[in-house]
């Protein structure tokens, strides 16, 4: 934007009170700066992409573009920000917010157990660190069903006491092994294939259930089917709503995620065909003659 006269410096002399945000990968200044950057590849250089997955396996990766998200929250906090400093001094500001030290804040303890500590976090599965609440049972258990699964948290020792009711009392949750969360966290491989047996004899819901009912913390790993056609919470807070699409006819949409008590909003309608409001944008809001326009057309400009 500097290049073409349209950077902070120049555009505050027009208007003081202009708030201008910058989000680029990297930063403007340092070695980075001028690379180009992705969300997925953000993911790996702060380290994220290393603490997902299995010991002694190759890291998966987060599978989305996990930075998009979070530098937006940030630039979210960002503007608020910067419209407290105009209301407070009547002077605009540029904020600039990079995605990878937005990104930082997602590696979370591990960043700062290392700079305290410098200890490196390694990959755990679904076990949880070694300076976090024990919990045992702890992790994603296989359920009926073809790669279906649950999961399933226990933290105190009231807890286990529900979740040992739950499943039946069976015998071998009397093994001293499993005695306290101390020696059950000792023997997590063995805990895990016991939990399972039980665990494969019902599906990811009747698991979920089951140990809800208990007080036990137990969430279904869902599929995207199921977002839509079983999640009996999405239907109810209306989060899915039917328009009209003039090519896919009747369409089910994702609704907006936020409610405003005076103006909820919601979609009105589906996305805009190729060129559709193209008459209204050159006429009617940008005045053009209707020979610029036709010549347009004939050029294939539009």
């Amino acid at each position: 934007m500097d290049g073409l006269g349209f950077g902070y410096q120049a555009l505050k002399q027009e208007k003081p009170d202009l708030i201008v945000i910058s989000m680029p990968a990297f930063g403007n200044s340092g070695p980075y700066r001028d690379c180009i950057g992705y969300g997925l590849m953000i993911n790996s250089l702060i380290g994220i992409d290393d603490l997902t997955g299995f010991p002694g396996r190759t890291p998966p990766g987060l599978p989305i573009a996990y930075a998009d998200h979070v530098a937006a929250w940030a630039a979210t906090v960002g503007i608020l920000s910067g419209l407290r400093h105009r209301r407070k001094t009547g002077r605009g500001c540029f904020i600039e917010i990079p995605q990878m030290e937005a990104m930082c804040s997602t590696t979370a303890i591990a960043l700062l157990d290392f700079l305290v500590n410098r200890r490196v976090g390694r990959r755990m599965g679904n076990r949880l660190p070694p300076y976090a609440r024990a919990a045992a049972p702890h992790g994603v258990y296989p359920c009926k069903g073809e790669d279906r699964w649950c999961a399933i948290a226990v933290f105190t020792e009231d807890e286990w006491v529900h979740f040992v009711k739950a499943i039946g009392c069976p015998d071998w949750t009397k093994d001293p092994r499993f005695a306290t969360i101390l020696s059950r966290s000792q023997h997590m491989d063995e805990l895990d294939q016991l939990v399972s047996v039980w665990t494969r004899g019902r599906t990811p819901d009747e698991v979920m259930d089951i140990l809800q009912k208990s007080g036990v913390a137990a969430g279904a790993v869902r599929e995207i089917p199921d977002l839509v056609e079983n999640d009996g919470q999405l239907r109810a807070r209306g989060f899915y709503v039917e328009r009209q699409h003039p090519e896919m006819g009747t369409t089910l949409l994702e609704d907006i995620p936020f409610k405003l008590s005076d103006t909820p909003g919601g979609v009105r309608r589906t996305a805009p065909l190729l060129g559709e409001h193209n008459d209204f944008v050159f006429r009617e809001i940008l005045g053009m003659p209707e020979e610029e326009i036709n010549q347009y057309i004939v050029d294939e400009v539009i």
